[in-house]
Order: C-alpha cells, then sequence, then structure tokens
C-alpha cells in the first residue's frame, strides 16, 4: 500500500520555536515577550508555519489560543526535535573544542563526598580526556544529559530519567532534621506519626515529584509526616530553618551527616522512603571515556559501602555510609 501526502514541508527550527512558546503560554503576547519578539511578528511565523503543513495548529480567540489535535501532536514532536537539534549543535561544538573534556554533572552537595574520589579514579589513565564539572540542582541533571551540556551526570532523588541509561551507585536511608532542642531528638527512632504536627520544609521552585519526596509524601497519603512549612531554595536555606526552629526536613542520611553542627538533631524515620543514586547517560552512547567515569563511579560507591555511623548519630562525611 502507498501512502500519499497532499502537501510535504521542510520544518525550519525557527518557526517551531515560536509555535512552542504560544502553545506553552497560550498566547501571542506573551510568547511574544518571553522571546523578545514582537506579537506581530510571532503571529506571522505562526500561520507561516501553519500554512506550509496545510492544518491549523491554534484556535485563536480574544483571551488566548488553544492547540488543535493537530497542534497537540506537533508540539510533543517539535520538543524533541528541538532538543535534539541542540544536542546536535552542542556536541558538534565540544567535539570541535581544542581540549575536549568528559562534562560531569552533579548536585554540589549530594555525591555523599564520593565524587573527588570518582574523579580521582577516572583520571588515573592519562590517555583518558580531563573531567569538567557541571553544577546543577536535582531536577536539572537528566536535562543536561539529554540536551548535551553533560555527558554523565550524578542524580540521588527522583528524576525523569527518559532517554538515559542508568546505574545505581548506592542506596542509603533518609533522616530527618530537627532543631538540637526539639522534644524528638533524644529518640533513637521516630515515626512519620511523631511529625504529624511538624511543619516539613517545602521546595516550591522544584517539579512536583521531587518536592513530595523532600517533604516525605512521596509513598502515598498514609506517610504524610506533617504540614506545610515556610519554603526553601537551597539545602544552606532548609538547615538554617531547622536550626531556628521553623521546620523539619529530610535528607539522605550522609548528606545530613556532612552537614552537621551543634544546632540540629538528625534522626532514622521509621516508614520514610530511602535515597538511590545513579549514574545517567545517553541511551546507546559508545563513549569510552562515560564508559570509564560510570565504572570509576561504581567502584568507589562500592568501596564506600558498610557499616557507617550509627543511626541518628552525626558523622564526619566520606565513605562507609552507603549502604
Amino acid at each position: 500500500m502507498r501512502l500519499c501526502f497532499s502537501r510535504m514541508t521542510d520544518l525550519d527550527l525557527r518557526q517551531l520555536r515560536v509555535f512552542v512558546a504560544v502553545a506553552q503560554e497560550r498566547s501571542f503576547t506573551h510568547a511574544a515577550a518571553r522571546l523578545r519578539l514582537t506579537q506581530p511578528a510571532v503571529s506571522r511565523t505562526v500561520a507561516s508555519l501553519e500554512r506550509s503543513m496545510g492544518v491549523a495548529l491554534l484556535r485563536r480567540s480574544t483571551h488566548e489560543c488553544a492547540l488543535t489535535p493537530a497542534g497537540q501532536v506537533l508540539l510533543a514532536e517539535a520538543r524533541t526535535l528541538l532538543e535534539s537539534a541542540g544536542r546536535a549543535a552542542r556536541l558538534a561544538q565540544r567535539a570541535a573544542a581544542p581540549s575536549p573534556q568528559l562534562i560531569v554533572a552533579a548536585k554540589p552537595d549530594s555525591d555523599a563526598g564520593l565524587l573527588p574520589a570518582m574523579l580521582d579514579r577516572y583520571q588515573r589513565d592519562p590517555g583518558r580526556p580531563p573531567a569538567g564539572l557541571l553544577f546543577q540542582d536535582t531536577h536539572e541533571l537528566a536535562p543536561a544529559v539529554r540536551s548535551g551540556r553533560a555527558d554523565v551526570a550524578l542524580i540521588v532523588g527522583p528524576a525523569d530519567c527518559a532517554g538515559l541509561d542508568t546505574d545505581e551507585l548506592w542506596h542509603e536511608p533518609r533522616v530527618v532534621v530537627l532543631p538540637a532542642g526539639h522534644q524528638l531528638a533524644g529518640r533513637d527512632l521516630v515515626t512519620m506519626s511523631d511529625l504529624g504536627d511538624e511543619p516539613v520544609v517545602r521546595w516550591p521552585d522544584v517539579p512536583g515529584p521531587l518536592d513530595r519526596y523532600y517533604r516525605g509524601l512521596d509513598q502515598g497519603p498514609d506517610s504524610q509526616p506533617g504540614r506545610p512549612g515556610p519554603a526553601a531554595a537551597s539545602l544552606l536555606e532548609a538547615l538554617r530553618l531547622a536550626e531556628l526552629g521553623h521546620g523539619v526536613t529530610f535528607l539522605p542520611r550522609s548528606v545530613a551527616a556532612r552537614f552537621q553542627r551543634p544546632g540540629l538533631a538528625v534522626r532514622p524515620v521509621a516508614g520514610l522512603s530511602g535515597s538511590t543514586a545513579v549514574a545517567a547517560w545517553r541511551a546507546g552512547s559508545r563513549d569510552p571515556a562515560v564508559a570509564a567515569f560510570v565504572q570509576a563511579a561504581f567502584e568507589v560507591a562500592r568501596s564506600a559501602a558498610g557499616p557507617g555511623p550509627q543511626d541518628g548519630q552525626g558523622g564526619q562525611g566520606g565513605t562507609g555510609r552507603l549502604r
């Protein structure tokens, strides 16, 4: 059977970027402001795209615009296409650099203190490209790899790893961080019900699933440990809020141990989900440098596994906590 199409077109990436902005903003005016273009220019670009494709992509009204079924399909595909185009350009530019690097993305405070050892082990072979670092928040790590800004990432906590291959490096418990004088600070073990009236630090600037994980809400409504507390934009803010008695926060045990100080108490929590760390890289990659770093990361994490500080006790960081 032969399929015939009455109209074919070569998609213009510039037009697609404008269309995606309009679809996301649901407004030509807001899309124009986001793209730093005039509203008539945005309108003409979308109209030109519709003419070249021979389909209506948007339904216009006085107050907003809505996607047609064809527009919904194009939006999903356009995001993938634009991401692929951007990745291709970045990878080509990096390949042409005088001194290519292996770019490792990580959240600065979530590597359990193991990143230096991973980099050292990876770079023992002088024939490997040097490693460069890209520090990002947790929810930005997988996109950094997918976009080509990084070659491999260390991701701790839930993340959308679609389009990536992953290898688990370690799993560890999470703990609650309380003010040192809190009534629960003397407990050997805290339960979720013990925390029912506690304000829990919120993370409004991260995706919903990650915020729920940070707040201990990722195991369903029965696990809800407390009421919404103050907002934090960084780990240091969360720890300061806990120290001042404004809220409690949940952290992987290794992270809590690295940032332990006299004004804080750290206690294990029964029923709280744990923390998993993975190495993530673009699916199907055959880059030997990526393979070498992942192997080095796995070996360092494995050597760090073993008995660690007793639950509820602050540690000094480093190895021995990843069980």
